[in-house]
């Protein structure tokens, strides 16, 4: 998992119980109710409290990125620095991704997968296995 600095220290403070006072005492970082870091968690781990945050998170798989270093995830600051995915494709990408839907079930959910870094690919996960859009090593 990336987080940013201030995304594990208040991750940290979480898991060590404090509430957001103490984690501004104890790590000089504040902590709103409704805030960025807190938000960023929640989607990063697919939490909806802390009590399920300090479950699905493991300091063992962390890795301490800037933000703008984090794969996958960007800041949408117009909509009040929300965590989102982005996934650029062309129009050549959804031809071809069209053409995949065709052949398969309607009523399976599959999982889309985009790496864009070193090696570029995107592919559908179907029951028949991994239908590339784009692959680019």
């Amino acid at each position: 998992m990336y987080l940013t600095k201030e995304e594990f220290i208040v991750l940290k403070g979480i898991k060590e119980g404090l509430v957001s006072h103490h984690i501004k005492e104890k790590y000089g970082i504040s902590v709103g109710t409704i805030d960025p870091k807190m938000e960023a968690l929640y989607a990063k781990y697919g939490a909806n409290d802390k009590q399920d945050l300090v479950k699905k998170a493991d300091f063992d798989k962390v890795e301490i990125c800037e933000k703008e270093n984090i794969p996958y995830f960007e800041y949408d600051n117009d909509e009040g620095s929300w965590l989102v995915k982005k996934i650029s494709v062309s129009k050549s990408d959804i031809l071809k991704l069209s053409e995949i839907f065709t052949q398969i079930p309607d009523d399976k959910k599959h999982t889309l997968v985009c790496c864009q870094g070193t090696f570029e690919y995107l592919y559908l996960d179907t029951p028949n296995g991994k239908q590339y859009v784009y692959k680019r090593i």
